[in-house]
């Protein structure tokens, strides 16, 4: 089967002479690896010693699990069959409590059964929590625990700009709240539960109405309390995020520093009235203990400067030991700790191309190792950008290094032959960040690459790097050269600079821009070419010397001048401002773009429009994301077979399902795939981050985990007519 798997692959890069039999087929994939495509985020055990495992994954080993399934030690078992196969979005927390087994996190769907946010499996059946308006939860669920014969759920919800954490219980017939919150920001979270015989306790970073800031937490059934945690910056990053008893004592996990006895961090104990700390270490995110041994793990950096990226510590009676991997270690990011039988198991996310690890791992004989190994590497997590150059995909990720700031960096991947690899980088610093160019045929990388923020360009040609640009930040490609877009002076002038391939020139400069009557100097703008001509959109709405710009702006006749009239807007947006451009492109003659609008020229636009060189048009009723809990929809676009594609975040295009892809002839659009193999994901959480064509296929990436109704890893390739899940099954 690997041959097989392999053969497609050369044959997929080199042509469709192979192609032609076994277009719209699916090549079924037996895995030896028993891990999962996708993040492991939080677990729990059966009484019988099994494991339940939940996260962001469609499949585990070759078993198909929609976000939950259950492990034994050596197979895994789908929570229901077919259509009632786990759930529709990721999940965050898993509770057992007896034969009931209680998913949570940000979903619609489980099985076929609506479940807001939270679910039961028993019986072999999937049960909402609730029924009609009063079904599950709003918001995001973290963490799940009983107490007294209720239910206890805590997350948080979208309130009025802001994230406030939620903590409600249900009592057989209806939800309340057990605490109300004020909202405070994008880190106000419950994220822990622990219960004792007379406490209920709860964890995260809140602050209860009328109260001061708070992280920790307890109930008895009757009144709440808030807990003496002696912690330095009590909200934000510093939130506790995982709470266990070990040796009697109550235990936290988190990022936080202790005000006393002495400053320490990331692990600390209730010992008696006083708090004990373990360690100096950052973001630790989750708990377990053997009996004798307390251990935590998380995304580790040790703030005294030793044993950076240990993927796992353990707090011994007499000393603290780390466990580290020899691949990529300072990549893991562990979630989840949980005890099977003789074994620790650590789910999280790692290696981003699989060595064979496939985001779990356990500590066996004192050495961490991967459940097993077997499979080829495949993506392990969606690449941010994506080009193709000479029949190459090339690709970039995001890797969250223990490195010195800033604390995230790039990687370079390439998928050539049917096999991903990484690529060397363009310098040995770690501190690289930038994007991925083509030009002519040749792929380049520009950005910065060593830590400074000024930005160099390298060309990729003969298994090396050559440096082909100093002190060069590109921002993309106009008429056949790199271009530049520098920041504004002190005037709010900026500078549009082309590359002659040894400095950069100057080529037009950019009055300072306005959003509601407001200079600002920092609005990021997109370059695009229209016609031939120069043209710029961003989140403003005036161009000094120019007037109404309406968030576009094109050059001719040596000036700047408006694209329509009143052009584009969002009446709505008083936080944003003016519309937030994400995309540009020319096709056909007209210029097409996408993000933040809902008006073009005082049409109704929703998300996208056209412009035919006098005014512009929306693309029928536009693009749309159905669940009241996210943000509005983002597209980007592509040309592929002479049509335009439109991907991102969305499930409607032209009020039909579309499942973040679709297709615009000029008039309608068109959904790729249709029924149960219709699109890339049907849950809130997929969405497209870049795309490319190779060999006449259109490419893409993101946080996929289906394509065409089949499991995917993070990469699907769309052939005209039907979809490749991966392009090997």
């Amino acid at each position: 089967m690997q041959q097989l798997i392999r053969i497609f692959f050369l044959a997929l890069l080199a042509g469709h002479a192979f192609s032609q039999a076994v277009e719209g087929q699916f090549i079924d994939d037996v895995r030896t690896t028993p891990g999962c495509n996708a993040s492991v985020r939080t677990s729990a055990t059966l009484a019988n010693g099994d494991v339940i495992l939940g996260g962001n994954f469609t499949r585990c080993g070759n078993v198909r699990a929609n976000r939950v399934v259950r492990f034994d030690g050596n197979q895994y078992f789908s929570l229901g069959a077919g259509a009632e196969n786990g759930v529709s979005g990721r999940v965050s927390a898993v509770f057992v409590d007896g034969e009931k087994i209680y998913v949570g996190g940000h979903f619609s769907h489980a099985g076929s059964v609506r479940a807001n946010n939270i679910a039961v499996f028993e019986n072999g059946q999937w049960q909402s929590i609730g029924s009609g308006l009063n079904n599950g939860v709003t918001g995001f669920v973290r963490a799940i625990q009983s107490f007294r014969g209720k239910l206890y759920v805590g997350g948080y919800e979208y309130a009025t700009y802001l994230w406030a954490a939620t903590l409600k219980q249900w009592d057989g017939d209806t939800w309340s709240n057990l605490v109300e919150f004020e909202p405070q920001g994008d880190d106000s979270v419950i994220s822990a539960f622990e219960v004792d015989q007379d406490r209920l306790y709860f964890a995260g970073s809140f602050r209860p109405r009328a109260a001061l800031d708070q992280n920790l937490g307890s109930f008895d059934g009757q009144n709440v309390r808030f807990e003496n945690f002696p912690i330095i910056n009590r909200v934000g990053p510093n939130r506790i995020r995982d709470l266990h008893f070990f040796q009697g004592r109550l235990c936290t996990a988190g990022g936080f520093a202790l005000q006393s006895p002495s400053t320490v961090s990331g692990v600390a104990c209730l010992q008696g009235t006083q708090w004990q700390g373990f360690g100096r270490f950052s973001n630790v995110r989750a708990l377990a203990h053997n009996g004798s041994t307390l251990y935590g793990a998380g995304f580790l950096y040790d703030v005294s400067g030793t044993n950076n990226g240990a993927a796992l510590i353990a707090f011994e009676p007499s000393q603290i030991r780390y466990y580290s991997r020899t691949q990529r270690m300072d990549s893991d990011y562990v979630y989840t700790l949980v005890n099977q039988r003789d074994s620790l198991i650590l789910g999280g996310s790692f290696s981003q191309q699989q060595l064979p690890l496939q985001n779990l791992m356990h500590l066996r004989l004192g050495a961490l190792e991967p459940l097993s190994s077997g499979d080829p590497p495949r993506l392990n997590g969606p690449l941010q950008e994506m080009v193709a150059a000479n029949n190459v995909i090339y690709g970039i990720d995001y890797l969250y290094g223990v490195f010195a700031p800033p604390l995230t960096a790039y990687r370079i991947n390439q998928f050539a032959n049917g096999l991903w690899s990484e690529m060397p980088q363009p310098a040995s610093s770690n501190q690289v960040s930038g994007s991925l160019l083509t030009l002519r045929d040749t792929f380049h990388f520009s950005g910065s690459v060593d830590g400074s923020g000024f930005g160099e360009l390298f060309a990729w040609g003969n298994n090396n790097w050559t440096q082909i640009g100093t002190r060069v930040s590109v921002g993309g490609v106009f008429q056949n050269t790199f271009v530049s877009i520098s920041g504004a002076n002190p005037k709010g002038i900026r500078n549009i600079w082309k590359f002659n391939g040894a400095v950069m020139e100057p080529f037009l400069q950019v009055p300072p821009l306005k959003r509601r009557g407001f200079q600002d100097n920092n609005l990021p703008i997109t370059l695009a070419e229209f016609r031939g001509m120069p043209v710029i959109a961003g989140s403003f709405d005036e161009m000094v010397g120019v007037g109404p710009v309406g968030s576009v702006a094109i050059y001719y006749d040596n000036a700047w001048h408006p694209l329509g009239s009143p052009g584009l807007a969002d009446p709505g947006a008083a936080v944003l401002g003016a519309v937030a451009v994400f995309d540009m492109l020319e096709w056909q003659g007209q210029l097409y773009v996408s993000n933040g609008l809902s008006q073009a020229d005082g049409v109704t636009a929703n998300g996208v429009a056209r412009f035919d060189g006098k005014r512009w048009h929306p693309l029928g009723s536009g693009l749309q994301q159905t669940d009241s809990t996210l943000f509005r929809p983002y597209a980007k676009f592509i040309v592929y077979q002479d049509q335009l594609y439109v991907y991102g975040n969305f499930d409607r295009a032209g009020g039909q399902p579309a499942h973040n892809i679709a297709q615009w002839d000029g008039e309608s659009w068109h959904a790729l795939g249709s029924g149960a193999e219709q699109g890339l994901g049907t849950d809130t959480q997929s969405s497209v981050q870049s795309a490319a064509i190779v060999n006449g296929d259109l490419v893409l990436s993101g946080e996929i985990h289906e394509a065409g109704g089949e499991p995917a890893d993070f990469f699907a390739i769309w052939r005209g007519d039907a979809w490749l899940a991966n392009g090997f099954e």
